[in-house]
Order: C-alpha cells, then structure tokens, then sequence
C-alpha cells in the first residue's frame, strides 16, 4: 500500500470507513485519536502500517498540538 497523505481517507476503526460523503480524512482525525493508536501499541509495535508511517511521518506536529500528552 502507498504512503497515506492528509487528504487520504481514514482507513479502520471510530473515524474509518463510513457511508460516502461522511468519511473523515487523515489531517480531520483528531490528534489524540493518533496519540491512543500510538501509546497503545496499536501503530508503535506495527510500525510498517500506512498509519503508522503517517503517524511517525507528522509526529513533530501532534506533538505541538497536543503538548500535553507525552508521545515517547
């Protein structure tokens, strides 16, 4: 599968696939959907998902947005 982009759709789970029209892109996701994929283990421990490479792609931005969560 191709490197996921902001306008891609989300692809699994509360924010995937949804009738058409309603689905959520990968930059819509809220931050801290990606910080529970990532501090559960879901994307860290499978690191060669596409959302785990978009995840460890934009980390320096959910970082930012959500400086009060810790990342590592």
């Amino acid at each position: 599968m191709q490197e996921l982009t902001d306008s891609d759709k989300f692809p699994f789970g509360k924010y995937g696939p949804k009738p058409k029209g309603t689905e959520l892109t990968m930059s819509e996701v809220p931050d801290d959907y990606y910080f529970y994929l990532w501090t559960h283990g879901l994307e860290k421990k499978t690191n060669q998902t596409p959302v785990a490479k978009y995840i460890r792609k934009n980390l320096e931005g959910f970082k930012k947005n959500c400086p009060d969560l810790i990342w590592e």
